[in-house]
């Protein structure tokens, strides 16, 4: 008889359970909806804000940034590390950005292949970081329309000639829409 108790208490009591709220409670997630700086279609990158398109060679990806900041759009090249980002700014004075760990050893201005056909004047610069294994950044930078625009090729360094030209094979697909 002393165990009925026992076996009656490791049951829980019939009118003691503890309600499931679970299923009673309703739960209402709310998801964060990212407007997009442009939109990747037809094997292009056409941006949303500002007046340009760029051409999406074979073998990369375009990932748009979001709709409200600078950074525009993100290419990457599948397998090489190899990327190239577009940033637009509100400036007159175009000049690299500050890198952490990354010093920028060369800049110049000049008629340069990979946007000369625009017939605007290209600043380019060169960061070359601390790290030796990081990646090496050229920097392609032009005015038009009152906005400063920032096309950043990173490099892997063991791909330095050819993820360069591939970088700038991106680049070369853009089209200014004004």
């Amino acid at each position: 008889m002393r165990a009925l108790p026992l076996v009656w208490v490791l049951m829980g009591c019939p009118g003691n359970r503890v309600p499931h709220y679970e299923s009673q409670v309703p739960v209402h997630v709310r998801q964060a909806s990212l407007s997009l700086a442009g939109t990747v279609s037809a094997g292009r990158y056409r941006d949303g804000r500002d007046p340009f398109e760029i051409i999406i060679p074979e073998g990369w990806i375009a990932r748009p940034g979001p709709a409200d900041g600078p950074l525009r759009v993100t290419f990457e090249q599948i397998g090489t590390g190899a990327r190239v980002e577009v940033w637009s700014y509100v400036e007159s004075d175009l000049k690299p950005r500050r890198r952490e760990r990354c010093n920028w050893t060369y800049s110049g201005s000049g008629h340069f292949s990979v946007l000369s056909g625009d017939g605007l004047d290209v600043q380019t610069a060169t960061c070359v970081p601390e790290e030796p294994r990081a990646d090496r950044l050229f920097a392609y930078m032009v005015a038009k329309g009152g906005r400063g625009y920032h096309f950043e090729v990173y490099v892997p360094t063991d791909g330095l000639v050819a993820g360069k030209a591939a970088g700038e094979g991106v680049i070369a697909g853009l089209d200014w829409l004004e």
